[in-house]
């Protein structure tokens, strides 16, 4: 358990999040490998890790990339529907807007 005073924070947490991010440059910079890492606080017990790694040829866009690593970590999710803009008809009085 954390005691504060002694090198830990002054507040609680269930977990230390830590990533590593290595970046490339072929032509474009583009994310080569990321790491994220989860420890339990009091004793820095490894808890999860995942990984990322795409070459040159098989990058994908870091969010693309946070979302493999967070599905190894936590198990694939499915995307939220995709939502449709609503439409506004709100007019402010005494203006043009919209017009």
């Amino acid at each position: 358990m954390l005691q504060p005073g002694r090198n830990c924070p002054s507040y609680t947490t269930d977990a230390i999040i830590t990533y590593v991010d290595k970046w490339m440059w072929d032509i474009t910079l583009y994310l080569l490998e990321l790491t994220v890492t989860v420890r339990e606080p009091a004793k820095g017990q490894l808890l999860a890790v995942g990984n990322s790694y795409h070459t040159s040829l098989t990058r994908l866009s870091p969010k693309e990339m946070t979302d493999e690593v967070l599905s190894n970590i936590f198990g694939p999710t499915t995307a939220p529907a995709k939502l449709e803009p609503v439409k506004d008809e709100f007019k402010p009085r005494g203006s043009n807007f919209g017009k």
